[in-house]
């Protein structure tokens, strides 16, 4: 009869208030604890980037931050170490001692093998999902770059989710030039609700990271939800409404409900438990069971939820901090719940062009370029890689920024490296140029974005 729920915030802003309702039906939120308890386990693996003999350095700083990192572990943090360049190695297996693993840390050397860093990564993931852990994270030390021809971002992200790790991300540029390879490392940390870090110059990480470099993952709690009243309903109860109120702002989750009734023969009578039921780990958003006693048929027949709430929590609650971390300008404490469509264009780019092409700008942060893993993709010569971004602030204002492009970015004929933009702006990269506007009122709802092909005069 009860609903147990695992959350996160990804600032540092705790729920001040939980509640919960099916319909006009308000439902009991009982035995609240703040993460961590006295009981929670937090896995951590270190994963080292090794594959290239140029970045010995680095290496060997990456061994002396671990050890900062350690220093600031709480009893229920248990780490290991890990490294890669073409496959995996354990060194230190999740659980060893800090000494074991800033020992392991410093005797890593380059080999100067492929840098496998998408493969590598979903093997890490795979490694920690074994353990049994309330939080399963990932430090991922790398200067982002990856020689992966088979497997891709989109893969990692997928394996994260299904095991709810997040993955942090430390990232180590090997020159300004070669930096940009370090948005690889960002989004992964985007997209499973982590944190991305970037080092100076010197390979030092800021130090208002290392003084709380676990912060992140120290966010949220458990909670469980009473569900008896809802045997009332028939067929199936409303929709579960949870709602999380914070400093900041309020955010809803929903979760829908179905009652299956059980043949008489298969019930075995649910005797009171010493102790309160364990927090449930939530997985994905399949449906799961929950089993319901009916008090008001003399006849003592069971009526239950069918297999509908415990799996789809932990999957709509990790896809929620995708969507935070693409509008993380409004800083909103995020339960990772699917609330709101992620389909809906907030603005469009045209070309001025004959073609009249429209490419729909669907997230907070939206990049521009001639590489495929961009959100608007250009195949145009004279576009860089990754030319331009476009993101979207709080208070609904657009942004451009150019990314350090060869042809540099032009704003009604004037070049730019940011600017706020305004409805009709003429944007030009390369030698395509591109209408801003809010306004679609001759485009449909979910347009798909279109291959501009075009070639440099």
């Amino acid at each position: 009869m009860l609903l147990a729920c695992s959350y996160r915030l990804l600032n540092s802003d705790q729920a001040s208030e939980i509640t919960a309702r099916a319909g006009e039906q308000a439902l009991e939120i009982t035995t609240s604890k703040i993460y961590p308890a006295a009981d929670s386990v937090s896995a951590i693996l270190f994963l080292i980037d090794t594959s290239d003999p140029g970045r010995q350095e680095v290496i060997s700083r990456n061994a002396e931050q671990i050890a900062g990192i350690l220093e600031k572990a709480g009893p229920h943090d248990k780490a290991g170490l890990a490294s890669f360049d073409k496959d995996v190695t354990v060194n230190v297996p999740i659980g060893g001692s800090a000494a074991d693993i800033v020992t392991a840390a410093h005797t890593l050397k380059a080999t100067g093998l492929t840098t496998e860093l998408y493969r590598n990564t979903i093997k890490a993931i795979e490694l920690i999902a074994r353990t049994n852990a309330d939080r399963k994270a990932i430090f991922l030390l790398s200067d982002g770059q990856a020689e992966d021809k088979a497997y891709f971002h989109a893969d990692v992200i997928r394996m994260a989710t299904k095991y709810g790790v997040i993955i942090n991300t430390l990232g180590y540029p090997r020159s300004t030039a070669l930096s940009v390879a370090l948005q690889t490392l960002r989004r992964l940390s985007e997209e499973t609700g982590g944190l991305y870090i970037e080092t100076n110059n010197r390979y030092e990480l800021p130090a208002d990271f290392m003084r709380a470099p676990f912060d992140n993952i120290n966010r949220g709690g458990q909670f469980i939800v009473d569900l008896n009243p809802l045997t009332t309903h028939r067929p199936d109860p409303p929709a579960i409404e949870i709602k999380f109120t914070t400093a900041i702002s309020n955010v809803l989750t929903v979760m829908p409900v179905a009652l299956k009734a059980l043949p008489v023969t298969t019930l075995v009578p649910i005797l009171p438990a010493a102790n309160p039921s364990p927090v449930i780990q939530l997985a994905n958003s399949q449906p799961v069971s929950v089993i319901a006693d009916n008090h008001l048929f003399d006849t003592l027949v069971w009526y239950g939820i069918p297999i509908a709430l415990v799996i789809l929590i932990m999957m709509t609650l990790l896809t929620l901090i995708l969507i935070y971390r693409r509008q993380q300008a409004s800083s909103e404490p995020v339960v990772h719940t699917v609330v709101r469509e992620q389909n809906k264009a907030l603005a469009y780019l045209i070309t001025q062009d004959e073609t009249a092409r429209c490419y729909p700008i669907t997230s907070a942060t939206c990049r521009i370029g001639r590489s495929r893993d961009n959100e608007i993709t250009i195949d145009d010569s004279s576009v860089s890689r990754r030319h331009a971004e476009i993101r979207r602030t709080f208070n609904g204002q657009f942004v451009l920024y150019d990314r350090q492009s060869t042809n540099g970015v032009f704003i009604n004929n004037h070049k730019v490296t940011t600017q706020n933009l305004v409805e009709g702006d003429i944007i030009e990269i390369g030698d395509v140029f591109l209408r801003f506007t809010q306004k679609p009122a001759d485009y449909a709802y979910g347009q798909s974005t279109a291959m501009l092909k075009t070639r440099a005069p």
